[in-house]
Protein backbone atom coordinates (compact mmCIF):
# COMPACT_ATOMS: atom_id res chain seq x y z
CA UNK A 1 0.00 0.00 0.00
CA UNK A 2 1.53 3.54 -0.92
CA UNK A 3 1.55 6.41 1.81
CA UNK A 4 2.04 9.57 0.74
CA UNK A 5 2.81 11.19 3.64
CA UNK A 6 6.60 9.16 3.49
CA UNK A 7 8.37 12.15 2.23
CA UNK A 8 7.57 14.18 4.95
CA UNK A 9 10.88 12.83 7.12
CA UNK A 10 10.52 11.91 11.11
CA UNK A 11 13.49 13.68 11.95
CA UNK A 12 12.16 17.24 11.28
CA UNK A 13 9.89 16.93 13.51
CA UNK A 14 11.83 16.11 16.56
CA UNK A 15 13.78 19.25 15.64
CA UNK A 16 10.96 21.24 15.27
CA UNK A 17 8.84 19.96 17.87
CA UNK A 18 11.08 19.03 20.66
CA UNK A 19 14.07 21.63 20.33
CA UNK A 20 12.73 24.52 22.58
CA UNK A 21 15.15 27.08 21.09
CA UNK A 22 14.68 30.59 18.80
CA UNK A 23 18.19 31.85 18.24
CA UNK A 24 19.21 34.78 16.14
CA UNK A 25 22.21 34.05 13.39
CA UNK A 26 24.57 35.98 15.41
CA UNK A 27 23.61 34.29 18.42
CA UNK A 28 24.60 30.52 17.10
CA UNK A 29 27.89 30.01 18.23
CA UNK A 30 27.06 31.53 21.95
CA UNK A 31 24.00 29.90 22.76
CA UNK A 32 23.29 26.43 21.16
CA UNK A 33 19.75 25.24 21.30
CA UNK A 34 17.99 22.83 24.29
CA UNK A 35 16.33 20.07 24.07
CA UNK A 36 14.34 17.50 26.04
CA UNK A 37 15.55 14.81 23.42
CA UNK A 38 18.81 14.07 21.80
CA UNK A 39 19.95 17.63 21.17
CA UNK A 40 23.83 16.07 20.40
CA UNK A 41 22.37 15.33 16.87
CA UNK A 42 21.59 19.00 16.41
CA UNK A 43 24.31 20.06 13.35
CA UNK A 44 25.58 23.44 14.13
CA UNK A 45 27.90 23.98 10.96
CA UNK A 46 29.42 22.40 7.61
CA UNK A 47 32.31 23.14 6.08
CA UNK A 48 32.75 22.01 2.63
CA UNK A 49 36.56 22.76 1.22
CA UNK A 50 38.24 21.80 -2.09
CA UNK A 51 40.69 22.56 -4.65
CA UNK A 52 40.02 24.63 -7.91
CA UNK A 53 43.05 25.32 -10.46
CA UNK A 54 45.32 24.96 -7.82
CA UNK A 55 43.56 27.24 -5.10
CA UNK A 56 41.90 26.63 -1.91
CA UNK A 57 38.20 27.19 -1.36
CA UNK A 58 36.27 26.90 1.67
CA UNK A 59 32.68 27.78 2.31
CA UNK A 60 30.99 27.42 5.71
CA UNK A 61 27.72 27.40 6.65
CA UNK A 62 25.91 27.58 10.16
CA UNK A 63 22.63 26.87 11.50
CA UNK A 64 20.43 28.65 13.54
CA UNK A 65 16.82 27.03 14.53
CA UNK A 66 13.57 29.23 15.39
CA UNK A 67 10.78 26.61 16.28
CA UNK A 68 8.50 29.15 17.52
CA UNK A 69 8.31 30.52 13.85
CA UNK A 70 9.28 27.31 11.87
CA UNK A 71 12.24 28.69 10.63
CA UNK A 72 15.91 27.53 9.69
CA UNK A 73 18.69 30.39 8.96
CA UNK A 74 21.69 29.46 6.57
CA UNK A 75 24.69 31.76 7.35
CA UNK A 76 27.47 31.28 4.71
CA UNK A 77 30.97 32.24 4.43
CA UNK A 78 33.33 31.67 2.34
CA UNK A 79 37.08 31.90 0.90
CA UNK A 80 38.57 31.64 -2.75
CA UNK A 81 37.47 32.81 -6.08
CA UNK A 82 35.20 29.37 -6.90
CA UNK A 83 33.74 29.36 -3.51
CA UNK A 84 32.73 33.12 -3.94
CA UNK A 85 31.36 32.68 -7.03
CA UNK A 86 28.94 29.97 -5.99
CA UNK A 87 27.99 32.05 -2.52
CA UNK A 88 29.11 35.58 -1.58
CA UNK A 89 30.44 35.52 2.01
CA UNK A 90 28.05 36.92 4.04
CA UNK A 91 24.84 35.12 1.82
CA UNK A 92 21.88 34.35 4.92
CA UNK A 93 18.75 31.62 3.67
CA UNK A 94 16.51 31.71 5.57
CA UNK A 95 14.12 28.65 5.36
CA UNK A 96 10.21 28.44 6.71
CA UNK A 97 7.97 25.60 6.89
CA UNK A 98 4.79 24.87 6.85
CA UNK A 99 2.04 23.40 9.23
CA UNK A 100 3.21 20.17 8.40
CA UNK A 101 7.50 20.86 8.87
CA UNK A 102 7.62 20.49 5.20
CA UNK A 103 9.99 23.75 3.75
CA UNK A 104 7.49 26.29 1.92
CA UNK A 105 9.40 29.45 1.49
CA UNK A 106 13.07 30.35 1.01
CA UNK A 107 14.30 34.15 1.67
CA UNK A 108 18.11 35.02 0.46
CA UNK A 109 19.84 37.93 1.18
CA UNK A 110 23.84 38.65 -0.02
CA UNK A 111 26.00 40.98 2.00
CA UNK A 112 26.16 44.51 0.50
CA UNK A 113 28.58 45.16 -2.39
CA UNK A 114 28.82 41.43 -3.26
CA UNK A 115 26.65 42.46 -6.62
CA UNK A 116 25.90 39.31 -7.47
CA UNK A 117 24.43 38.52 -10.63
CA UNK A 118 21.05 39.44 -11.17
CA UNK A 119 20.33 35.54 -12.01
CA UNK A 120 20.88 34.56 -8.41
CA UNK A 121 17.81 33.66 -6.82
CA UNK A 122 15.90 35.93 -3.86
CA UNK A 123 13.27 33.52 -2.67
CA UNK A 124 11.22 30.56 -3.53
CA UNK A 125 7.91 28.97 -2.63
CA UNK A 126 6.72 25.24 -2.62
CA UNK A 127 3.36 24.54 -2.70
CA UNK A 128 1.71 21.21 -1.81
CA UNK A 129 -1.23 18.47 -2.22
CA UNK A 130 -3.27 16.81 0.29
CA UNK A 131 -0.71 13.79 -0.03
CA UNK A 132 1.93 16.29 0.97
CA UNK A 133 3.43 15.99 -2.45
CA UNK A 134 5.19 19.01 -4.03
CA UNK A 135 2.42 20.15 -7.20
CA UNK A 136 4.45 23.87 -7.18
CA UNK A 137 8.21 25.07 -7.05
CA UNK A 138 7.80 29.02 -7.72
CA UNK A 139 11.50 30.73 -7.81
CA UNK A 140 11.87 34.42 -7.77
CA UNK A 141 15.74 35.94 -9.11
CA UNK A 142 17.62 39.43 -7.92
CA UNK A 143 16.58 40.57 -11.50
CA UNK A 144 12.95 39.38 -10.40
CA UNK A 145 12.12 37.38 -13.02
CA UNK A 146 9.73 34.27 -11.88
CA UNK A 147 10.17 30.56 -13.32
CA UNK A 148 6.90 28.45 -11.99
CA UNK A 149 7.59 24.22 -12.12
CA UNK A 150 4.34 22.48 -11.67
CA UNK A 151 4.38 18.86 -10.78
CA UNK A 152 1.89 16.15 -12.02
CA UNK A 153 1.38 13.39 -9.46
CA UNK A 154 0.57 9.80 -10.53
CA UNK A 155 -0.21 7.04 -8.12
CA UNK A 156 1.49 3.55 -9.04
CA UNK A 157 1.01 0.70 -7.08
CA UNK A 158 4.47 0.59 -5.92
CA UNK A 159 4.73 4.08 -5.11
CA UNK A 160 4.04 7.38 -7.59
CA UNK A 161 5.72 9.32 -9.94
CA UNK A 162 6.08 13.00 -10.78
CA UNK A 163 6.49 15.27 -14.01
CA UNK A 164 7.19 18.11 -14.56
CA UNK A 165 9.85 20.11 -17.66
CA UNK A 166 11.95 22.78 -17.68
CA UNK A 167 13.60 25.15 -20.60
CA UNK A 168 17.30 24.81 -21.53
CA UNK A 169 18.42 27.62 -24.27
CA UNK A 170 15.11 27.44 -25.70
CA UNK A 171 15.00 23.40 -25.77
CA UNK A 172 11.83 21.91 -23.40
CA UNK A 173 13.72 18.80 -21.11
CA UNK A 174 10.55 16.64 -19.83
CA UNK A 175 11.51 15.38 -17.00
CA UNK A 176 10.09 12.01 -14.76
CA UNK A 177 11.08 10.63 -11.45
CA UNK A 178 9.57 7.90 -9.53
CA UNK A 179 9.45 7.06 -5.90
CA UNK A 180 8.95 3.86 -4.11
CA UNK A 181 6.57 3.34 -1.38
CA UNK A 182 9.01 4.76 1.46
CA UNK A 183 9.53 7.68 -0.83
CA UNK A 184 12.78 6.98 -1.83
CA UNK A 185 13.67 7.61 -6.36
CA UNK A 186 14.32 5.18 -8.06
CA UNK A 187 13.78 5.99 -11.80
CA UNK A 188 14.73 9.78 -12.61
CA UNK A 189 14.37 10.23 -16.18
CA UNK A 190 15.30 13.13 -18.82
CA UNK A 191 13.46 12.98 -22.16
CA UNK A 192 15.19 15.66 -25.08
CA UNK A 193 12.81 17.40 -27.85
CA UNK A 194 14.45 14.91 -30.29
CA UNK A 195 13.63 11.59 -28.84
CA UNK A 196 16.89 10.93 -26.85
CA UNK A 197 16.79 10.54 -23.30
CA UNK A 198 19.20 9.15 -20.22
CA UNK A 199 17.24 7.07 -17.25
CA UNK A 200 18.96 6.35 -13.80
CA UNK A 201 17.57 3.38 -11.74
CA UNK A 202 18.10 3.51 -8.35
CA UNK A 203 18.53 0.25 -5.65
CA UNK A 204 18.36 0.02 -2.36
CA UNK A 205 19.27 -2.12 0.07
CA UNK A 206 17.08 -3.14 3.57
CA UNK A 207 18.39 -0.27 5.62
CA UNK A 208 17.80 2.79 2.53
CA UNK A 209 21.62 2.92 1.32
CA UNK A 210 21.94 3.08 -2.54
CA UNK A 211 23.76 0.12 -3.90
CA UNK A 212 23.83 0.64 -7.26
CA UNK A 213 22.69 2.76 -10.18
CA UNK A 214 22.52 2.08 -13.35
CA UNK A 215 22.12 4.07 -16.53
CA UNK A 216 20.28 3.66 -19.49
CA UNK A 217 20.07 5.77 -22.66
CA UNK A 218 19.95 5.28 -26.26
CA UNK A 219 22.99 3.44 -26.93
CA UNK A 220 23.27 1.42 -23.77
CA UNK A 221 23.02 0.60 -20.28
CA UNK A 222 25.73 0.48 -17.83
CA UNK A 223 26.36 0.79 -14.09
CA UNK A 224 26.93 4.70 -12.93
CA UNK A 225 27.70 3.52 -9.32
CA UNK A 226 28.62 0.41 -7.90
CA UNK A 227 28.76 1.54 -4.08
CA UNK A 228 30.53 -1.78 -2.67
CA UNK A 229 30.27 -1.02 1.18
CA UNK A 230 28.62 1.39 3.05
CA UNK A 231 29.92 2.47 6.85
CA UNK A 232 26.89 1.92 8.98
CA UNK A 233 27.14 4.73 11.40
CA UNK A 234 27.30 8.34 10.68
CA UNK A 235 24.07 8.94 8.33
CA UNK A 236 24.04 12.98 10.14
CA UNK A 237 24.87 14.10 6.39
CA UNK A 238 21.55 12.53 4.99
CA UNK A 239 19.77 13.74 7.86
CA UNK A 240 20.31 17.35 7.77
CA UNK A 241 19.42 17.12 3.91
CA UNK A 242 16.35 15.75 4.86
CA UNK A 243 15.70 18.21 7.62
CA UNK A 244 16.22 21.32 5.91
CA UNK A 245 14.72 20.30 2.37
CA UNK A 246 11.78 18.38 4.08
CA UNK A 247 8.74 17.92 1.70
CA UNK A 248 11.53 17.73 -1.70
CA UNK A 249 14.56 16.11 -0.83
CA UNK A 250 14.06 13.11 -2.22
CA UNK A 251 13.27 14.82 -5.69
CA UNK A 252 16.24 14.42 -8.47
CA UNK A 253 16.48 18.33 -9.19
CA UNK A 254 19.33 19.14 -11.47
CA UNK A 255 21.22 22.52 -11.63
CA UNK A 256 19.21 22.96 -14.81
CA UNK A 257 15.66 22.63 -13.26
CA UNK A 258 16.18 25.57 -11.68
CA UNK A 259 16.63 29.08 -13.13
CA UNK A 260 19.59 30.41 -10.73
CA UNK A 261 23.70 29.58 -10.39
CA UNK A 262 23.08 29.55 -6.24
CA UNK A 263 21.47 26.58 -4.72
CA UNK A 264 18.42 27.73 -2.31
CA UNK A 265 19.22 25.18 0.20
CA UNK A 266 23.10 25.72 1.39
CA UNK A 267 25.67 22.74 0.56
CA UNK A 268 23.59 20.09 0.67
CA UNK A 269 22.09 21.07 -2.20
CA UNK A 270 24.61 21.48 -4.85
CA UNK A 271 25.17 18.93 -7.12
CA UNK A 272 21.95 17.49 -6.31
CA UNK A 273 21.47 14.86 -8.40
CA UNK A 274 24.82 12.62 -7.97
CA UNK A 275 26.79 13.96 -5.11
CA UNK A 276 23.95 13.25 -2.08
CA UNK A 277 24.26 9.62 -3.21
CA UNK A 278 27.19 9.31 -1.87
CA UNK A 279 25.70 9.38 1.66
CA UNK A 280 22.13 8.22 1.03
CA UNK A 281 21.63 6.87 3.77
CA UNK A 282 25.12 6.36 5.29
CA UNK A 283 28.62 7.61 3.65
CA UNK A 284 30.15 5.00 1.16
CA UNK A 285 33.48 3.46 1.92
CA UNK A 286 34.20 2.51 -1.64
CA UNK A 287 32.37 2.93 -4.69
CA UNK A 288 33.13 2.07 -8.46
CA UNK A 289 31.90 4.72 -10.64
CA UNK A 290 32.12 5.31 -14.37
CA UNK A 291 33.52 8.45 -15.55
CA UNK A 292 31.64 9.80 -18.74
CA UNK A 293 34.58 12.35 -19.90
CA UNK A 294 37.27 9.37 -20.37
CA UNK A 295 34.51 6.16 -20.93
CA UNK A 296 36.38 4.41 -18.23
CA UNK A 297 35.35 3.56 -13.94
CA UNK A 298 37.53 4.56 -11.06
CA UNK A 299 37.88 3.06 -7.69
CA UNK A 300 37.02 6.03 -5.10
CA UNK A 301 37.37 5.35 -1.59
CA UNK A 302 36.70 8.52 0.84
CA UNK A 303 37.90 9.60 4.04
CA UNK A 304 35.76 8.80 6.90
CA UNK A 305 35.74 10.27 10.89
CA UNK A 306 33.33 9.88 13.33
CA UNK A 307 33.76 11.30 17.11
CA UNK A 308 32.95 9.89 20.15
CA UNK A 309 29.19 9.47 19.71
CA UNK A 310 29.48 8.14 16.44
CA UNK A 311 28.92 10.90 14.57
CA UNK A 312 30.05 12.09 11.35
CA UNK A 313 32.83 14.73 11.73
CA UNK A 314 34.29 14.49 8.13
CA UNK A 315 33.58 12.83 5.02
CA UNK A 316 35.11 13.49 1.40
CA UNK A 317 32.59 13.34 -1.50
CA UNK A 318 33.08 13.56 -5.39
CA UNK A 319 31.97 15.71 -8.12
CA UNK A 320 31.20 13.90 -11.28
CA UNK A 321 33.55 15.66 -13.27
CA UNK A 322 36.51 15.28 -15.65
CA UNK A 323 38.91 14.37 -13.01
CA UNK A 324 35.91 13.52 -10.01
CA UNK A 325 37.24 16.74 -7.90
CA UNK A 326 37.21 15.86 -4.14
CA UNK A 327 35.53 17.97 -1.70
CA UNK A 328 35.65 17.75 2.14
CA UNK A 329 33.22 18.43 4.60
CA UNK A 330 33.80 18.91 8.28
CA UNK A 331 30.55 19.07 10.61
CA UNK A 332 30.26 20.27 14.11
CA UNK A 333 27.45 20.05 16.79
CA UNK A 334 26.00 21.92 18.88
CA UNK A 335 26.97 19.26 21.89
Amino acid sequence: MYYPGKLFYPFIAICFLFISCKKDADQADTNPPTSTVDSTQLIKSIAKSWQDAGNANTLLETYSYDTVNRKLTINITGSGAAALDVYPSGTKEEITYNADKLVSHVDITYPSGAAPDPYYYSSADMEYDADKIIKKLTTTTLDGAVQETVFTKQLLSSGFQLTWSYDDAGMTVQRKAVFNITGNNTVNNFTYPDGSFITDSLIYDGNGNITKVFTKNADSTYVHYDFKTRQQQGDQLYKQRQLIMNGIANIPFTDNDYNGTIELFGLLSLDISNESWQYVRFPYQSVIAFNSYSNSYIDLSPSFEVDSKNRLTKFRLYEEDILYTPFDFQISYYK
